[in-house]
C-alpha cells in the first residue's frame, strides 16, 4: 500500500509506524493511509526454575511492560 502511494521502503516507514505523517512526491501520507488496526503486542516470559511456580504465572499475567 506504502508503495501505492509513492513512498519507498526505508525510514519513514518508521515515521508511519510511530504515528507520525510524512511527505513523498509532494504530498503527505498519514498513518492512517498505509497501517491498519492497531493490534497488541505479544509478552514473552522466561523463567529459569526448575518446575512450574503459580508465583511466577501470576506476575507474568499482571504485569506490563
Amino acid at each position: 500500500m506504502a508503495e501505492q502511494l509513492g513512498l519507498k521502503p526505508g525510514p519513514l516507514y518508521k515515521t508511519l509506524q510511530n504515528g507520525q505523517s510524512v511527505s513523498a512526491d509532494g504530498r503527505v501520507i498519514s498513518p492512517e493511509q498505509i497501517i491498519g488496526p492497531v493490534r497488541p503486542g505479544r509478552k514473552i516470559v522466561y523463567a529459569g526454575d526448575t518446575r512450574p511456580s503459580d508465583r511466577v504465572i501470576q506476575a507474568a499475567e499482571t504485569r506490563t511492560c
